[in-house]
């Protein structure tokens, strides 16, 4: 219990400590030199941004959208217009003058005037270039940290790209933002025709749907003030679109820094230990290979000698290794990954060096384990309920290290984090919480699931949900959804680590279609050319030599290149900024469902 006192003090004082380099690391940008590509002027009430070598206008305040939309008229709020070379600095500063925490509000920066047709980059898990027309389009709202990659919004038409970004210290006030874009109708006419919009909602309005909401609000604390920057920026390249985003990079990496941990390349095999397919009477773990190698029947032994003869993989990943939940399947997969063990007797030889589980590490293959539910904390198995962790629960923290530490016991060197998403817990805790286990497990390798933001990026690799499509799909190459590098994530962190879990479901469902083993070899090779460590759910024993790609190396321009240092990953969590601790200035945290798709039309 002195340990975990001790933990729980230096979390509490991590959270209540004084501020770090959040507010060291101005949220203004400087200004800018080069030459002029923009001219920002204010015509009669209203901004106008124009194009200085032809008059163009690219971008016009109009009725559409307000600049700044507030949730609770007692906030009050200024803005202020920073011009640049290539666009401009919106800076808006809230305020709460009032006893009361109040909601803040929503920022939007005018319309842009770029046609009726244009592409807009989706930046849910990866980054994606998708066709918009004006007349056709559904507006999308999506939520940051929990399903955009960065709080940005870049389009382009064939002459210019344009991107936006927000910047705020979203660890520090620990809330969430919505990126909206739009194609508003009403109050949108005028010279160069109806124009796109986007803004960046931080607390969600009055009577907002349930689908829309935010799950962690921003708040702002009585007599306080926020300053928070949209940064529009322009390039008459296209295809130079980084560019855009270099106000959000300076920022976001003083913050953060670059990855802290060391990337894996090799392909990973995954293995399911037990399925709700087998799940029955007699066997309500739901574990499978009854006849040969269910562990609560044959012990470790059977799948240790099955995992060490492999080929053409040196990293495997252990699926539901304790079974599943049969009376409460909604929060599989489960918590207990490895204490079970321990609770039926003939599975403790999984931690048996001779006979269970360590074999695996010692035949030269690298040991994973799927964590189910890791931010949800399940006291019991099968429980009713699951708790969010919390990183400041000394409770919490030793039901969670009694999971790592079986694994540890086990010759476990990788770990993938099930559901780790801030909407669970918040941002912060997040951060924090895993900022913790680098530190505390140093031998360990952890990436999360679903793929994580920009800023959990930094702690731990990522895992894209390769069968995530957003519709039915009308040929086989529909059934792959990401089909491009991460172009974001190799802008913002060279030497991310990104892992591309691909099931060929689809292929069967909709066409009939067994991949071959050269399919198989094949789409692995592809994955691991986009610079994606592949998890393929087929085995195909000639992928021994495949290995992720640095697609930094190409898929950024060479003038915007960062450098990767090495010396960022030193498998500690240290992550080259000096952020680590930070003051409980963000107010209440007010709860909301999970935010989707906006689907709406203005």
């Amino acid at each position: 219990m002195a340990i975990l006192r001790a933990v729980l003090a230096a979390a509490v004082m991590a959270v209540g400590s004084c501020l770090a380099s959040a507010r060291s690391v101005d949220v203004v940008p400087d200004p800018e030199g080069g030459p002029a590509i923009t001219d920002l002027k204010k015509v009669g009430n209203n901004w106008e941004l124009r194009d200085v070598s032809n008059n163009k206008l690219l971008m016009q305040q109009r009725n559409a959208v307000p600049l700044v939309q507030v949730v609770d008229n007692r906030v009050t709020y200024a803005i202020q217009f920073n011009e640049q070379p290539t666009g401009f600095d919106m800076v808006v500063t809230f305020t709460n003058p009032t006893s009361d925490t109040l909601p803040i509000g929503t920022l939007y920066a005018g319309m842009f005037t770029l046609g009726a047709d244009i592409q807009y980059l989706d930046v849910r898990h990866t980054s994606v270039w998708r066709s918009a027309n004006f007349t056709t389009f559904i507006g999308k709202g999506y939520t940051y940290p929990d399903d955009f990659y960065s709080p940005v919004c870049v389009f382009r038409n064939g002459d210019y790209s344009i991107g936006l970004s927000l910047r705020y210290p979203a660890v520090e006030w620990n809330h969430d933002t919505r990126v909206l874009f739009m194609n508003p109708t009403g109050g949108n006419s005028g010279e160069g025709g109806p124009g796109w919009a986007t803004g960046f909602r931080l607390s969600n309005p009055n009577n907002v749907p349930p689908s829309q909401k935010i799950t962690h609000p921003g708040y702002l604390q009585p007599h306080t003030s926020r300053k928070y920057v949209l940064t529009c920026r322009v390039t008459r390249d296209r295809d130079n679109w980084m560019q855009t985003l270099l106000p959000y990079r300076q920022y976001f990496r003083a913050l953060y820094g670059g990855v802290s941990y060391e990337r894996l390349t090799q392909p990973i095999l995954p293995v399911g230990i037990a399925d709700s397919y087998y799940q029955e009477a007699g066997n309500l773990d739901g574990f499978g290979d009854g006849n040969t190698r269910r562990p609560d029947v044959f012990g470790w032994g059977p799948w240790a000698d099955e995992l060490c003869g492999i080929q053409g993989y040196s990293a495997v990943m252990l699926w539901a290794p304790s079974g599943l939940y049969f009376f409460n399947p909604q929060f599989n997969y489960p918590f207990q990954i490895t204490s079970r063990w321990d609770q039926i007797p003939i599975m403790r030889d999984a931690f048996d060096p001779d006979i269970g589980l360590p074999r695996v590490g010692k035949s030269g293959k690298t040991l994973g384990l799927w964590w189910g539910r890791s931010l949800d904390v399940s006291h019991v198995w099968d429980p009713a309920t699951v708790t969010p962790l919390d990183p400041a629960n000394p409770t919490h923290i030793a039901l969670a290290e009694r999971e790592i530490d079986g694994a540890i016991r086990a010759g476990v060197t990788l770990i993938g984090m099930d559901t780790c998403n801030p909407s669970i817990n918040g941002i912060r805790n997040t951060y924090l919480w895993i900022k913790h286990l680098r530190q505390r497990y140093v031998g360990i390798t952890f990436i999360a699931e679903p793929s994580p933001c920009d800023i959990l990026n930094t702690q731990l690799g990522g895992i894209l949900p390769g069968w995530a499509l957003d519709g039915q799909p009308t040929k086989l190459a529909d059934c792959y959804p990401f089909q491009n590098p991460h172009y974001l994530a190799d802008f913002l962190l060279p030497g991310h680590e990104t892992v591309m879990s691909f099931r060929y479901n689809f292929h069967e469902d909709y066409f009939g279609y067994t991949p071959t083993p050269d399919d198989i070899d094949h789409d692995v090779r592809w994955f691991a050319e986009m610079g994606f460590v592949p998890m393929v759910w087929k085995q195909v024993g000639t992928v021994g030599d495949v290995r992720a790609a640095e697609s930094w190396t190409w898929t950024v321009p060479g003038n915007l290149r960062l450098e990767l240092d090495k010396g960022d990953a030193d498998k500690t969590g240290s992550d080259g900024a000096t952020q680590d601790t930070f003051d409980d200035q963000s107010g209440t945290d007010k709860g909301g469902d999970k935010t989707t798709d906006d689907g709406q039309k203005k």
